[in-house]
């Protein structure tokens, strides 16, 4: 718990699919998750499975996520916040965009924030929340040029989404 990441480039991780190269979600039964993990102004790049995995009242802030073999962050649990982050390129791996890939897939979320990013030129969605996340918030966001959708919300709900920029999204390139 209480964990702060700041100011580092984090590259080149063998991580598996859906396992961040910063990571501190509960991944098994075993696990305990970190929570309150401050990750401020980081550049994290060309890591095999995801850039940023995080928990419960974590920050993630001012990052560059960039490059990632799958997906650039993956949030879950509760009151976490994602602001003034560029998330981009993300996917180079070439997952099934249909599965698990992109700029950021959100899981049994409550509350969390993702406001003043900038997601673009992922493989698959930009900003994606999947199955129980409740009380979403995306606003003031600009998505453009990924792949699937600009935003996708499903099987959650009561979400904010408003005032974001969405545009050019949805144009799978070959």
């Amino acid at each position: 718990n209480d964990v702060t990441i700041a100011n580092l480039v984090l590259e080149e991780a063998a991580n598996d699919a859906q396992v961040g190269a910063v990571e501190s979600r509960k991944l098994l039964p075993t696990d305990s998750v970190g929570v309150r993990w401050k990750i401020t102004n980081n550049e994290v790049r060309l890591n095999h499975g995801v850039g940023i995995g995080f928990a419960d009242e974590s920050s993630v802030s001012g990052n560059l996520v960039h490059h990632q073999g799958q997906m650039g962050l993956a949030p879950s649990g509760r009151e976490s916040t994602v602001t003034n982050n560029e998330i981009s390129f993300n996917n180079t791996a070439g997952y099934a965009v249909e599965w698990e890939a992109g700029g950021s897939k959100s899981w049994l979320t409550e509350n969390c924030t993702m406001t003043h990013n900038f997601v673009h030129d992922n493989m698959g969605a930009g900003l994606w929340a999947d199955s129980g996340n409740y009380g979403s918030t995306f606003e003031y966001n600009k998505i453009t040029d990924n792949w699937a959708g600009g935003i996708e919300y499903e099987i959650s709900y009561d979400a904010v989404i408003a005032h974001n920029e969405v545009s050019g999204n949805g144009r799978r390139r070959k």
